[in-house]
């Protein structure tokens, strides 16, 4: 999730599972960012996620 648009670029992403302290059970967890000023990146119904390591750790 990217691109060379001032307005997307990379950000940190959030995945939502509840809203307002309700599960989000019905439409499934959400991964959205919140920085984003045209709420044009977000991905619905999530139902896994799979980390491949091939990435170097933080901090």
């Amino acid at each position: 999730m990217g691109g060379d648009r001032p307005g997307l670029r990379p950000r940190p992403r959030l995945l939502a599972t509840t809203l307002d302290d309700t599960p989000l059970d019905r439409t499934g967890a959400q991964l959205v960012l919140p920085q984003d000023r045209c709420g044009a990146r977000y991905i619905s119904g999530i139902e896994a996620i799979r980390i491949d390591g091939g990435y170097g750790a933080w901090g």
